[in-house]
């Protein structure tokens, strides 16, 4: 499979080729004709510390509270979104993947990535946390427990509940190789499951997290913590993940949910090498559907679903690049948009898991463009240089045209997966807050001057 980066590399080498034989014309610019406009920003905060960025911001049910994690610090950081100050701040125990506040705000929920070398090594060995060697795969260092687990903060109290995560674990044995001990996210392990989803119930004196088996564990939540019951799996559930294993479920991320727990939208792989499919579960009717249309091989496991559950946007692999689409699913149909296409011409962008969402009403669509190929631009040595750009965009749904593009080249520090740009509407949809080396929010009325 040809990667973005794979395919700038080629693009590259190919230029050198043409401009030093004279082969091909020079190549020319991409997106430069693409308008991005300066918008007003409404609040930010300073740049992240040691080279960290903000990640996964979520605002409370109110709008009043903003929470993200600075990487920099690690740190869970809560802000009052009216200022952006400061008012909560928590060393997580493990990398959040996804934060989410309880419905009445009492809660903050931390879904954690199952783990990191780096963290492993060091607390099994006892050496530096960052250890520069390469370790073999089968060696013990290289063994450990790869579950997705979620932490539990208590904003009244200050305490929190640790690792809580699901019974069924896969057992597999570790492949060969070399793991180099530094940042990367892996899965060898010998123990994995994987954690779909993460929520109370509306009063909060429920809490439920999915599993990757499809069982539905249930916790009292504001009593005292006590196991309730196992919820067992829906009747299509072992059909539909036949081949979707603990680890690439947990490596995938493949769900997100409405907001009331409703309508959980599934990213499945249905062939042993192939492309996944978008699945749509309706909980208070038990019904499953397949999303309709051509969307296979999901660029990332990055969708978003309005409040109600009633529309959800996917980025999909089309030829050489992506496409941002939207489903509504009351009508059953898929909502055009202009210029959501990415190819050559597009600037081939990259997009992290967190990277798109769509307002809780479900009108607008937000989404972060990183690195867009703008111009391979040959020097003096006859080496073409790559000149890139990063864009906000933002859509009307209901319309199906493009309202702005906004310039956040200064907000990207890594365009890969862990260190993109993530984005979230506040519930009103009066602000959008994009986070990346730091948290900005713009005001939807000075994005959309139609706005209301």
């Amino acid at each position: 499979m040809v990667t973005r980066k794979s395919f700038h590399k080629w693009l590259i080498v190919l230029s050198f080729t043409a401009v030093t034989y004279g082969c091909l014309p020079v190549p020319v610019s991409t997106v430069p004709l693409h308008p991005r406009e300066e918008r007003h920003v409404a609040l930010e905060t300073a740049q992240a510390e040691h080279s960290g960025a903000f990640s996964s911001p979520v605002f409370d049910s109110t709008g009043a509270l903003l929470a993200a994690y600075d990487s920099g610090n690690n740190l869970v950081r809560i802000f009052r979104s009216s200022d952006l100050t400061q008012v909560y701040s928590l060393k997580p125990t493990r990398r959040p993947r996804r934060l989410s506040f309880s419905p009445r705000g009492r809660f903050l929920v931390i879904e954690s990535y199952q783990g990191w070398i780096e963290n492993y090594l060091g607390s099994m060995s006892g050496k530096s946390p960052r250890p520069s060697s390469p370790v073999k795969m089968s060696s013990p260092e290289a063994v450990r427990d790869d579950i997705q687990r979620v932490e539990l903060w208590d904003l009244r109290s200050g305490m929190t509940i640790r690792d809580l995560s699901c019974d069924a674990v896969a057992t597999v044995e570790p492949r060969g190789g070399w793991l180099w001990a530094r940042e990367w996210a892996i899965a060898p392990g010998y123990r994995s499951s994987a954690l779909l989803d993460a929520h109370f119930s509306g009063d909060e004196t429920e809490f439920s997290v999915l599993c990757w088996n499809g069982v539905r564990q249930r916790w009292n939540g504001l009593m005292n913590w006590k196991r309730l019951e196992d919820v067992s799996p829906p009747p299509f559930w072992d059909a539909l993940m036949a081949l979707s294993t603990a680890s690439w479920l947990a490596q995938e991320n493949p769900v997100c949910s409405s907001e009331n727990g409703r309508i959980i939208v599934f990213r499945v792989r249905k062939k042993h090498f192939g492309f996944s499919r978008i699945y749509i579960w309706d909980r208070n009717t038990a019904e499953i559907r397949e999303l309709p249309g051509a969307c296979d091989g999901r660029l990332l496991p990055a969708h978003a679903l309005s409040r109600d559950g009633n529309r959800v946007v996917i980025p999909c692999n089309k030829g050489l690049g992506y496409a941002i689409r939207v489903w509504e699913f009351d009508s059953g149909r898929e909502l055009p948009l202009k210029d959501a296409e990415f190819g050559i011409q597009g600037g081939l962008p990259s997009l992290s898991s967190g990277g798109v969402a769509l307002s809780c009403n479900g009108r607008y669509l937000a989404a972060a463009l990183l690195g867009q190929m703008e111009a391979l631009l040959p020097n003096v040595f006859l080496i073409p240089v790559g000149k890139s750009r990063s864009d906000l965009r933002l859509w009307s749904v209901d319309e199906g045209k493009e309202l702005v593009a906004v310039p956040i080249d200064d907000l990207v520090g890594r365009e890969d997966y862990f260190g993109g740009v993530d984005l979230a509407f506040s519930p009103d949809d009066s602000m959008l807050v994009v986070s990346g080396r730091r948290l900005r929010i713009y005001r939807l009325i000075d994005l959309d001057p139609d706005a209301r």
